[in-house]
């Protein structure tokens, strides 16, 4: 780890398992014995020495809860009913994930990108929600294109040109067309030959 933003923290070099389990319970970031996520981070990829499986998940299930908790929250409650807003727990699940599997890599041998974890945990968090995010809006954005935006159902026009291809045997990738076509055929037009369709 090259950063020190939690060197500075009085957490003993050796600390027994269960203390250090006990003071990752505390959740206020103001109180003295509150252990930042980044330390976390740092004895979750120690457990590799010791191969200890046990302590790895128990690191990781609390570091999982503090992910969690830096995503924004998908529910909001009105009145005595609760609300899920499924796009922002769609994110947020994509984050976890995302982080989730550097672990697990990073336990079978070294990811280096879960660095930036044991340095910045906050902000490495908030920078992965925020590219599964642009994810979410790209996917959404090219399904509107196909689906309208009030049934959701594909539209009718995509649905005919579906159709006709279908008819025709074109499939989906022999229908995209090639950005080097309109190259190769100004390349070997003959001379003084004009574009068809082009008027002069």
């Amino acid at each position: 780890m090259t950063g020190n933003s939690w060197r500075q923290v009085r957490i003993p070099k050796i600390l027994p398992f269960e203390d250090l389990l006990d003071r990752a319970a505390i959740r206020h970031r103001h109180h003295s014995d509150y252990v930042p996520s980044e330390v976390l981070v740092y004895h979750l990829r120690q457990t590799k020495s010791d191969n200890s499986d046990g302590r790895f998940v128990t690191l990781y299930n609390i570091l999982r809860d503090r992910i969690e908790t830096a995503c924004p929250r998908p529910n909001r409650q009105v009145a005595e009913k609760v609300y899920e807003d499924a796009r922002t727990a769609k994110i947020r699940d994509a984050t976890i994930d995302h982080i989730t599997e550097l672990m697990f890599t990073d336990r079978q041998g070294y990811d280096e990108q879960l660095d930036i974890y044991e340095v910045v945990f906050d902000k490495a968090v908030r920078s992965a929600h925020i590219t599964k995010l642009r994810k979410v809006n790209r996917r959404e954005n090219a399904n509107e294109k196909v689906q309208d935006a009030v049934t959701g159902e594909v539209r009718a026009v995509v649905e005919a040109a579906l159709d006709r291809d279908k008819k025709a045997g074109i499939t989906a990738e022999e229908r995209r067309p090639d950005p080097r076509s309109a190259h190769r055929s100004d390349r070997y037009r003959p001379t003084g030959a004009a574009c068809p369709g082009r008027r002069d």
